[in-house]
């Protein structure tokens, strides 16, 4: 509270969460390593959404571990996908139709 009476606009509690969650020395802000990833992985399965728990195990803050955990299964889908889903990038000409205002309006389903 200390700090928080130096900043005006910040209260107690916004200035001991950014020290918590991204100020203090001891949180990693390195790449992750496949071990850090593998033991992410193993963990999430054990115990889902206990992202507070899983946090000091793995020693990254929570929202890192969360944010990593779903780039990992955005990755996973990805892969799945074979990387070309729904890119439209990926298409071939005659795919998509290049004029979609001219076909005539349906009306909604009853």
């Amino acid at each position: 509270s200390r700090i928080a009476s130096l900043l005006h606009r910040k209260s107690a509690k916004q200035c001991k969460a950014r020290w918590f969650e991204w100020l203090d020395p001891s949180i990693k802000k390195t790449e992750w390593s496949r071990e850090e990833e593998e033991k992410l992985l193993h963990l999430a399965r054990l115990m889902p959404t206990q992202w507070r728990t899983i946090a000091p195990i793995i020693g990254r803050t929570a929202a890192q571990c969360l944010e990593h955990y779903e780039y990992l299964l955005d990755q996973v889908q990805k892969k799945e996908d074979g990387e070309d889903g729904d890119d439209p990038r990926k298409l071939k000409p005659g795919e998509i139709d290049p004029n979609p205002e001219t076909k005539p309006a349906r009306p909604d389903p009853k």
